[in-house]
C-alpha cells in the first residue's frame, strides 16, 4: 500500500516546459451542492435556453500546459476530477503501475468501503471526511462519479469537503475533444439517458439531450475546478489531453515521485488491444477449423 505523506509546502510548478498539448470535516451547512435550489434549476434553465456556444472560451477545451496550484502534485491523494469516458480507466492503470494494486482505485474503493462516489455522499452526510473514510489507504481515486441507479458526482458536489479533508490533494483533470467526448458518451450503453436524468450540478434534469448543453456543462465544470484550485493553493492540479502521444511523458515529468513513469500510461489500452487481436486470431482459427471439418466430410 502507498504511503501518503505531507511534507512542507513547495511550488514546483514554474519551470514546467509545454510538453501537454490543446482530518475533520467542518459541520455540513443545509445547503448541499448536489442538490439544486427550485430557484438554481429555473436559472440553469434560462441559461441552457439563451447561451450562444460560440461565446464559450475555447480555453475550458483544451489542458493547460502547466500544472496550477501552488502543491506539489502527488504529495498525498491523487484525485480525478474530470468526467467519465474520459481517460479513467487508463489513468488506474497508470497509478497502478506506479503505486500497486491496493494504491490505484476505480469506481470500488474496498471490500467495505464500496462504490466510492456512494461511499463518499454517506460519508459527507456524516459529517465524516471523504478520503480517510473511503480511501485512507488508497494513492489514488481515478474514477468517484456513478450515475445508476442512484447519481453522484463527488468531482462537482464534494470538492469543499475532499479538501478540507485533505488540503495538499492533487486533482488531476484529463481532457479529450469535447465533440469525441459526446460521441462516447452517447454510445457508451444509456450514460447519456441516465447523465439527463440525474439532476446534476450544472445539468439540470431533462437537460443533456442537445449536444450544445453538454458542451457548456463540460465548460462550466473545467471552469469550476480551475477557480476553486486558485482559491486553495496549497493543493495541485494536473491538466493533460488523453490524446497526446506524450502523455506519459508528461506526468512522469510533472510528479516528481520517481515511482510515477510514463512506460505505465496506456498499457490498459494496450492489454485490450492485445486481448481483441487475441480473439479475433483464436475465432480465425475456430473459423478455419470449422471450414476443414466441412471440407474433409465432404471428401
Amino acid at each position: 500500500v502507498a504511503s501518503i505523506t505531507k511534507t512542507k509546502k513547495v511550488n514546483q510548478n514554474s519551470n514546467l516546459t509545454k510538453e501537454n498539448e490543446s482530518l475533520t470535516v467542518a459541520p455540513r451547512k443545509k445547503t448541499q451542492t448536489e442538490f439544486l435550489t427550485k430557484n438554481d434549476t429555473i436559472k440553469m434553465l434560462r441559461t441552457f435556453d439563451t447561451f450562444n456556444i460560440s461565446l464559450l472560451d475555447q480555453s475550458l477545451f483544451a489542458p493547460n500546459s502547466n500544472v496550477t496550484g501552488g502543491g506539489i502534485p502527488g504529495i498525498s491523494h491523487i484525485v480525478n476530477v474530470g468526467f467519465p469516458k474520459c481517460g479513467s480507466t487508463s489513468l488506474y492503470s497508470f497509478f497502478q503501475g506506479a503505486y500497486g494494486v491496493n494504491a490505484s482505485k476505480h469506481q470500488i474503493c474496498g471490500a467495505k468501503e464500496g462504490v466510492c462516489g456512494i461511499c463518499m455522499k454517506k460519508a459527507v452526510n456524516k459529517n465524516l471526511p471523504p478520503l480517510t473514510t473511503c480511501g485512507n489507504h488508497t494513492k489514488s481515486i481515478n474514477q468517484m462519479d456513478y450515475d445508476k441507479p442512484k447519481c453522484v458526482f463527488p468531482q462537482m458536489s464534494y470538492l469543499q469537503e475532499i479538501y478540507d479533508d485533505d488540503p495538499t490533494v492533487t486533482f488531476i483533470l484529463p481532457f479529450r475533444p469535447v465533440k469525441d467526448w459526446i460521441k462516447s458518451v452517447t454510445k457508451w450503453n444509456d450514460m447519456r439517458q441516465r447523465l439527463t436524468k440525474c439532476n446534476l450540478p450544472g445539468l439540470p434534469s431533462g437537460r443533456g439531450k442537445k449536444d450544445n448543453e453538454l458542451v457548456y456543462w463540460y465548460g462550466q465544470h473545467v471552469q469550476n475546478i480551475r477557480k476553486f484550485v486558485d482559491n486553495h493553493p496549497g493543493m495541485a492540479l494536473v491538466e493533460f489531453s488523453i490524446y497526446n502521444p506524450l502523455a506519459g511523458k508528461y506526468l512522469e515529468r510533472v510528479f516528481p515521485d520517481k515511482l510515477v513513469k510514463a512506460k505505465y500510461w496506456g498499457q490498459f489500452n494496450q492489454n485490450k488491444h492485445k486481448q481483441k487481436i487475441q480473439h479475433n486470431q483464436h475465432r480465425n482459427n475456430n473459423k478455419q477449423n470449422v471450414q476443414h471439418n466441412q471440407h474433409r466430410n465432404k471428401g
